[in-house]
């Protein structure tokens, strides 16, 4: 895989060591020769700009004045512009899945949107926001990250699909599998571009920044809207739901059967309701009775 362009090399990079050369060869000169070489207005401006460049990357990081915080707040406000996208998306996606299949049952506060899930979220996360914000976003990076590789390691044993070896190995490369994961179109790009904000977010707060309580519950929000922008049928969590019968779902993997392959004659792979592979293989497809347990279906084939 190339080189993405985080990977590139960038002008500035390169150019700030120069000017800080040129900037402390200035001012040794003056020093040893002060009559050669003058320090007037201009070149005393100059030699400020000099300095500002020469020293961005600890500006940029600082928290000096607060810049640092005001840096994240604005980066969570992006995320949110982004997040209110997905909200709209995952509307406008329910209610076209509730024509295609009648209609759907009603989650609840506890109800199905569980299982709808990419990653789980802890109480434990939750009640760290307002001691300790830095490391509850921590927790939550670890969260998103595993739930990404769960999903594709699940479609990587059950339907073939290729993973690198970096994107299997190393939880740092969570947007690589993100990529992998859009390119079968299991994701959308506003999805896709929350989740980048999102781990972006929990990566400043990793590495330094300054994060305030308010601002990591805005964060964690982002991340519930995330997490409940999967219709059902179209979740890439596929683990077995197991309150699925009292939530009123037809089997433990409705949730997210529609991402399955669907054949146009059956297999011994096919669920004998909805006619997608069953997540859960061809041992539960054996005993499963949701079909008998309907009178009329007909499964709609691809």
């Amino acid at each position: 895989m190339g080189k993405s362009s985080d990977d590139r090399p960038r002008t500035h990079d390169w150019l700030r060591p120069i000017f800080f050369v040129v900037l402390f060869g200035l001012v040794v000169a003056h020093a040893v020769a002060p009559s050669a070489v003058t320090l007037d207005t201009p070149v005393v401006i100059l030699l400020g700009l000099c300095a500002l460049v020469a020293i961005a990357p600890l500006l940029e990081s600082a928290e000096l004045l607060g810049i640092g915080n005001w840096q994240f707040k604005k980066r969570v406000a992006e995320a949110e512009e982004t997040q209110h996208e997905v909200e709209r998306e995952s509307i406008e996606q329910a209610e076209e899945a509730s024509l295609r299949r009648g209609s759907l049952p009603d989650a609840g506060p506890f109800g199905f949107e569980g299982a709808l899930a990419l990653f789980q979220i802890p109480d434990s996360l939750r009640d760290l926001i307002p001691s300790d914000p830095k490391l509850a976003l921590a927790g939550l990076r670890l969260e998103v990250e595993q739930g990404l590789r769960d999903a594709l390691e699940f479609l990587a044993s059950h339907q073939g699909v290729s993973i690198s070896e970096s994107a299997r190995s190393s939880p740092i490369r969570a947007l690589e599998i993100i990529r992998e994961a859009t390119n079968r179109q299991l994701l959308s790009e506003t999805q896709e571009r929350l989740l980048q904000l999102l781990l972006d977010l929990c990566s400043q707060a990793v590495h330094g920044r300054k994060v305030e309580p308010i601002d990591a519950s805005r964060v964690f929000d982002i991340a519930d809207t995330l997490n409940r922008s999967f219709t059902l049928g179209y979740s890439l969590n596929y683990s077995p739901n197991p309150g699925a019968e009292d939530e009123g779902l037809v089997c433990e993997y409705e949730h997210c059967i529609e991402n399955m392959p669907i054949t146009l004659e059956s297999t011994d792979r096919s669920c004998p309701f909805w006619g997608h592979d069953c997540p859960g293989g061809i041992e539960l497809v054996s005993k499963c009775d949701v079909a008998s347990q309907t009178q009329s279906w007909e499964p709609a084939r691809a």
